[in-house]
């Protein structure tokens, strides 16, 4: 049992934080013998003492805590989809550019923003518009268009309200809309490791 849980180490502190919630005292013990990993032969002598008093309900709490970790450790917050090394919300609804610009941004992340054809999703806002200056397209993040998926005769700015924010079409490649449409969006954040939510 000692071995397993020196080797999952770095999830002890993300584990200890959710303990001290849910079983105060149980977390004591398990933070009591992440120290006994620590401490040199002699001192783990005396040690094991004070563990032993406790040495049943930590092997019987042992494995619930390794199941916990694998349970509640994940790089995406729920709801969210992981791929490679970010994760994505997927929306259900339909919203204008600008309002699901905001929704991204309230969870810590912005609309998608187009790296790699495999990135590339379908009839989505994209985190992409020119309205800043007409004809010329910046990512939210300000990262210039490494790729371009413009559909043909694309960006045409048609229409008498212009039209200045990316979206994609069914056919998978992008268009210019106008920022006031409603469509569907995907929000984009790096992942987090092992973080605990």
């Amino acid at each position: 049992m000692v071995t397993i849980l020196y080797g999952r180490s770095h999830q002890i502190v993300l584990l200890y934080i959710s303990l001290q919630v849910l079983f105060p005292s149980m977390a004591e013990v398990f933070s009591l013998c992440v120290v006994g990993f620590r401490l040199s032969m002699g001192t783990r002598l005396s040690f094991h003492t004070t563990v032993r008093l406790h040495f049943d309900s930590l092997m019987q709490a042992c494995p619930i805590i390794l199941l916990l970790t694998e349970v509640i450790c994940t790089k995406c917050p729920p709801g969210w989809q992981h791929f490679e090394k970010k994760c994505y919300f997927i929306s259900t609804s339909t919203k204008s550019w600008l309002d699901a610009k905001q929704f991204c941004t309230n969870e810590g992340s912005h609309l998608v923003i187009v790296n790699t054809k495999q990135e590339q999703p379908n009839v989505y806002w994209l985190g992409l518009s020119d309205s800043a200056k007409e004809g010329e397209w910046h990512w939210l993040d300000g990262s210039p268009l490494s790729v371009r998926f413009w559909g043909p005769r694309e960006p045409n700015n048609v229409g008498h309200q212009g039209e200045d924010c990316g979206s994609l079409r069914f056919d998978g490649k992008w268009n210019d809309a106008t920022c006031s449409m409603t469509e569907h969006w995907i929000c984009e954040r790096q992942s987090i490791g092992s973080t605990c939510y």
